[in-house]
């Protein structure tokens, strides 16, 4: 669910650039075009990292992305519930990465 929700939303930032799938994976250079097709996509096995390089090439922070995917993006304001949200968000996407490994 969590890879779906992604994969919209990436898809959505996409857009609002007027980026194709290809275009991104031009931006990523240390990511294969598939990698970053399978990414957009909500393909299960993206990782953390390769989230990063994406959110890099798209120029927005991982944490924005993060937020998003938490339904949290509109009510963050203060930099100390910004951080714990961000760290409750990151644990939560280590944890399924981790256990879509098995």
């Amino acid at each position: 669910m969590i890879f779906e929700k992604l994969g919209r939303r990436f898809h959505i930032l996409l857009k609002e650039r007027g980026l194709s799938q290809y275009k991104l994976s031009t931006m990523c250079p240390d990511l294969s075009v598939q990698t970053v097709y399978n990414a957009t996509d909500g393909e299960k096995n993206t990782t953390l990292e390769i989230i990063q390089y994406i959110c890099d090439a798209l120029e927005i922070p991982v944490e924005e992305l993060f937020f998003y995917l938490m339904g949290l993006a509109s009510r963050i304001r203060s930099s100390s519930s910004l951080r714990y949200t961000f760290n409750s968000c990151f644990l939560s996407l280590l944890a399924i990465s981790v256990f879509s490994c098995f």
